[in-house]
């Protein structure tokens, strides 16, 4: 049985767009909850499915400002790391590898109220069939989140696959952990967008990819092997909800309207 480690990311100051306040953004209420409410339930669910059970062992880390401790969201993790409102989300990354003990960290914004239960176990299931790899990330088809959220406002590069973003999320291997702590900082900057990752990547694939828009998932893969050392294996899924998190008032309508259209909590 492998032990998975879910690090949930919690920390940054209160969103000055929200309406009603709230002092930190996975408080924000969510079809009748705090928004990082959904994300734990759904990790619980993980842990108790008898399938999940049979290959992870799974234990939750939230990394998060202190109103969350004091609001007891933090007790019903398995652990919890105090993170100052001023970290960097890539300082904060740093400090939940330091916390955790699990042979993958699966780490996942605390804002994407979305996820559910078989979209974690779809995240895990690429590591048995690609151990070497240090970093997976997974991407989503532009079309997948308009047939979700139509009308939602999202940031997407155009490569050989068509249009594509990158999730809310991404597995590390821990033993790799020390060549991508290398690369954090660009890394986390700039993980919204294949295009902007590009220019990490070497002059001769990004040109290629703003000239032609041709380059593939796999030839990324490997101009990111070349320039940096990590093996990131890229994939996609299905599950435009890992898409879709809370950065503006609006986006809370799209997420509402989805859980209306969806039924049910």
């Amino acid at each position: 049985m492998m032990n998975i480690d879910i690090l949930v990311m919690a920390g940054g100051s209160a969103p000055s767009w929200a309406h009603p306040p709230v002092e930190n953004k996975a408080l924000v209420s969510i079809h009748g909850k705090p928004c990082i409410q959904w994300v734990l339930d759904a990790i619980i669910a993980a842990q108790k499915n008898p399938e999940i059970k049979k290959q992870f062992s799974i234990r939750s880390i939230l990394l998060g400002t202190d109103v969350l401790q004091n609001q007891g969201i933090a007790d019903q993790f398995d652990a919890y790391v105090s993170s100052p409102e001023t970290n960097k989300l890539s300082d904060n990354v740093r400090l939940g590898m330091e916390a955790s003990k699990g042979e993958y960290i699966l780490i996942v914004t605390g804002d994407i109220p979305c996820i559910e239960m078989g979209h974690l176990r779809s995240l895990l299931s690429p590591i048995q069939d690609y151990p070497n790899a240090d970093l997976f990330v997974p991407i989503i088809e532009k079309s997948a989140v308009d047939q979700l959220f139509p009308g939602s406002h999202r940031t997407y590069g155009k490569i050989k696959e068509g249009s594509v973003k990158v999730a809310n999320c991404f597995l590390i291997r821990k033993d790799g952990f020390p060549k991508i702590d290398a690369i954090m900082n660009q890394f986390i900057e700039n993980r919204k967008s294949v295009i902007k990752l590009a220019f990490h990547f070497g002059i001769l694939n990004l040109l290629k990819l703003i000239v032609t828009k041709s380059i593939s998932i796999p030839e990324l893969e490997k101009a990111f092997l070349k320039a940096s050392g990590i093996q990131v294996k890229g994939f996609f899924t299905e599950y435009a909800q890992l898409a879709v998190d809370i950065d503006k008032q609006s986006d809370i309508h799209d997420i509402e309207t989805y859980f209306t259209k969806r039924g049910g909590v």
